[in-house]
């Protein structure tokens, strides 16, 4: 275990960042300004998701289905069913280090 905090800002996060994360176990910190970036993300998707223009994956089906339109009443109940059929998987268990690999390239 190392002492070595990373920190995720706007910029980006380098190779060593991950190793370090990853198999070292360092700890992660979100800096202010990239909190401040999330909320306003998040602001311009709420703002998406309100309006009747066709967003791929908000206001509209997936792949095959990205001309359909999905209505305001049924967006809550889409982005849920995304996540859920994320959330389950088969197969051999990955190894630690790629899994907490790929959280912190989600960030």
């Amino acid at each position: 275990m190392t002492n070595t905090k990373v920190l995720i800002n706007t910029s980006g996060i380098d190779r060593e960042s991950v190793v370090k994360v990853a198999r070292e176990s360092a700890e992660v910190a979100i800096t202010p300004s990239a909190l401040d970036a999330l909320a306003r993300s998040s602001k311009i998707v709420e703002e998406l998701a309100k309006s009747d223009q066709p967003v791929y994956g908000i206001s509209t089906g997936f792949g095959a289905l990205s001309t359909k339109h999905i209505a305001q009443s049924d967006r809550v109940a889409l982005q849920q069913s995304l996540i859920r059929s994320h959330a389950a998987g088969m197969g051999d268990v990955v190894e630690t280090e790629v899994v907490r690999a790929m959280q912190l390239l989600r960030l």
